[in-house]
């Protein structure tokens, strides 16, 4: 009686078996051929059971990730236990137009949220107003400027024509696996005078493991 190899499955008929060049050659090339370099999947859609073998790779077309099969369970390739990677981030090239008392979405970045995975959020602000005594309320919304709040934090400005900087980080778990967009908002407490983002403020997403 016929074996089956350990990683791949394929099928090896016994010295006494009749061989059947469809049931049994072809259908070992087809698996050969279609093991061929990483598997591809979502990370609802991954090999499972006898497919799985030790050193399988799969990537992840949801996630963007790659992980390897250890036996046990998938490991993350490329980065190490407390490893850190940037997901997003953007740059502010120029001036923004004037900050109003009305919530207003400065940016999102947008990528792809691993459920149980710890995000760091950060965000550098530069404002310069034309008026004292002001203040502004810099925010992070999940995926809408209508969305939930994650955080916010206030700052004031001093004396006019007066530039004033703010940084915070914080950190977020993704209570699931989705693509995720955080927005960046910024609402002015004062409708007097004028108040400009500037073009120095930069906005990130990291990823810990």
């Amino acid at each position: 009686m016929g074996t089956l190899t350990s990683r791949l499955r394929l099928f090896k008929p016994a010295s006494s078996d009749t061989v059947d060049v469809a049931a049994d050659l072809n259908n070992n090339f087809d698996t050969i051929d279609s093991s061929v370099g990483t598997f591809i999947c979502s990370s609802t859609t991954r090999p499972s059971g006898g497919a799985l073998f030790v050193g399988l790779q799969i990537f992840e077309t949801d996630t963007l990730f790659e992980y390897v099969w250890d036996g046990a369970q998938w490991q993350l390739l490329s980065f190490a236990s407390g490893a850190v990677q940037n997901v997003g981030r953007t740059d502010e090239g120029a001036n923004s137009a004037a900050v109003t008392t009305v919530e207003t979405a400065v940016t999102g970045i947008t990528f792809n949220a691993i459920n149980g995975k710890y995000y760091n959020i950060e965000a550098h602000c530069q404002m310069m107003q034309s008026v004292a005594g002001d203040y502004f309320l810099l925010g992070i919304r999940e995926d809408s400027i209508a969305g939930a709040s994650i955080f916010s934090s206030a700052f004031s400005t001093g004396t006019a024509a007066f530039g004033v900087e703010k940084d915070f980080n914080i950190a977020w778990a993704a209570s699931a696996t989705s693509v995720k967009t955080m927005v960046f908002t910024l609402l002015r407490g004062s409708g007097s005078g004028s108040c400009i983002r500037q073009a120095k403020s930069s906005f990130r997403v990291n990823r810990y493991w």
